[in-house]
């Protein structure tokens, strides 16, 4: 009787197994492709804080010779202080190239930095900079969910798109990831982000999802652990425990020269838990930023991305992701209308002015510019507003061209007289 018991217990294993690997297909814990394919894409644009128009790029890598039709997605972004750094992170890379041999889909993008480590020690040019990156990074899921929609080229599964980073990359992820009410930041903060754009930001593809499904962070942080809600994705974490460049518990980042404390790792890890998030954290001991600068770090924290992507795939029965997690359906609809509207409405008062001009209009409006009569632009600003008020009372009499460019590229002008 026990050797039955045994063998109907073996036999049972056999089968879990087995249904596991048929409903994945056998594809995500182990390589099933030896080589990857890499093509670049740009996914959007936006202006930078010299107040210049950047484009935004993104390296993506396949399976060689995959032909599923709804694979995951896993977005990478680079480290550097939000000073330096670029899609070809070595590191991010080397894991992107990893995931890809497991059958994701795996993108490396790069986003908007400053100039100088200035920009980071005042804290509104600081709050400015770091949300302009999580802009880009929502600019990149609404790609791929835009692509999933219409073209779809590259066959990802729209509810299955996971983010993280290193360092700046990692503290891109986790905000976006957990921060989608602009009321939960400090007045002064919510001007700052507002004037750049608001959390969505217009950095390309409006009117698209810009959750995640699950996050992950290589030595980052979150501005504030309360705005964690008990609906929000799985998030997986690695930090050195003695880290100076960005703390593991509560802190300033930077040794120290930043104006903001940051919630590192540590409080990070225990506000999910204690919301009945899942998650999976490493730790080490020392100083390292980030912890998997060593060869043998990086082989593990690569196999452990791999273990927490695999626990939260819905092809996974015994995934761990709730089943209240937010998603896209409940994105708001108001956001989405807003990109839909037709008849186009636009206008221009008082003209002729004497320098205060106001502009309204029936959709959100990314940009105005100001042109003379060759075309040259001669006044810019880029805030994400239906109504906006310029003053142009230090531009000369005459006759000018407004421009407004709204988020689905188009444009609308009219003619202005300053008096």
């Amino acid at each position: 009787m026990q050797l039955l018991k045994f063998a109907l217990f073996n036999l049972l294993l056999l089968f879990t197994s087995l249904s596991n690997a048929q409903l994945c297909e056998g594809r995500y814990q182990n390589d099933i492709f030896s080589e990857t394919t890499k093509s670049t894409v740009k996914y959007g644009r936006s202006v930078n804080s010299a107040s210049e128009y950047q484009d935004l790029y993104m390296d993506i890598y396949e399976g060689k010779g995959d032909t599923a039709r709804l694979r995951p997605l896993v977005i990478f972004c680079f480290g550097g202080s939000f000073i330096s750094g670029s899609k070809e992170s070595s590191t991010l890379v080397y894991m992107a190239k990893e995931m890809a041999k497991r059958g994701y889909v795996a993108a490396c993008i790069d986003y908007r930095l400053v100039s100088n480590i200035a920009f980071l020690l005042v804290e509104q040019s600081m709050i400015k900079t770091v949300f302009r990156a999580i802009q880009d990074g929502k600019a990149a899921v609404r790609f791929f969910r835009k692509d999933a929609k219409t073209s779809n080229t590259y066959k990802i599964d729209k509810d299955q798109i996971f983010m993280g980073g290193t360092s700046a990359g990692g503290i891109l992820s986790v905000n976006l990831a957990y921060l989608d009410d602009i009321n939960k930041v400090s007045p002064d903060w919510k001007k700052w982000i507002s004037d750049i754009g608001g959390l969505e930001g217009n950095s390309g593809n409006p009117g698209y999802c810009s959750y995640v499904n699950g996050v992950f962070s290589f030595a980052g942080g979150i501005a504030d652990t309360s705005y964690i809600e008990r609906n929000d994705p799985p998030l997986y974490a690695s930090h050195s425990l003695l880290d100076q460049t960005v703390p593991f518990g509560i802190g300033r980042p930077l040794g120290g020269l930043a104006p903001i404390n940051l919630f590192g790792s540590g409080p990070l890890i225990r506000n999910l838990n204690s919301k009945g998030i899942y998650t999976q954290f490493d730790s080490f001991g020392g100083v390292l930023h980030p912890p998997h600068v060593t060869q043998a770090t990086l082989i593990s924290t690569k196999d452990h991305l791999s273990e927490f992507l695999y626990a939260i795939l819905d092809c996974n029965p015994s995934n761990k992701k709730n089943t209240y997690q937010q998603d896209c359906s409940t994105f708001p609809l108001s956001l989405k209308r807003k990109f839909e509207l037709k008849n186009l409405k636009f206008e221009v008062f008082p003209n002729p002015t004497n320098g205060i001009v106001r502009i309204k209009s029936n959709q959100l409006i990314k940009g105005a510019s100001l042109l003379d009569y060759a075309g040259r632009v001669i006044y810019e600003t880029n805030v994400m507003r239906e109504e906006m008020k310029l003053n142009l009372s230090h531009i000369s009499k005459g006759i000018y061209s407004l421009r407004a460019q709204y988020l689905d590229d188009k444009r609308a002008t009219l003619k202005v007289i300053i008096k």
